[in-house]
């Protein structure tokens, strides 16, 4: 349960405006700060939080590569 939430907010984080850049590139920085705000109190230590997070953003990096390379109409960067 705690990793769909850590999923989950790490989902809304990249999809939120907020956290990109003007290119439209995502700040991982900005996304990284969102989700231990949030998720943090759900692990014993930072370092079991820093594990969950790494697994699940690099999962969830090579999806949002993946949608880029083929759909760059979709990214809001200028093709």
């Amino acid at each position: 349960m705690i990793h769909s939430i850590l999923e989950s907010t790490l989902r809304r984080a990249i999809n939120d405006q907020e956290n990109h850049t003007k290119d439209g590139s995502i700040n991982w920085s900005f996304v990284d700060a969102d989700c231990y705000m949030e998720c943090r109190a759900l692990y014993k230590s930072d370092a079991d939080y820093y594990e969950a997070y790494d697994d699940l953003a690099d999962k969830v990096f090579d999806e949002v590569v993946r949608v880029e390379e083929s759909y760059p109409q979709f990214t809001g960067k200028e093709i």
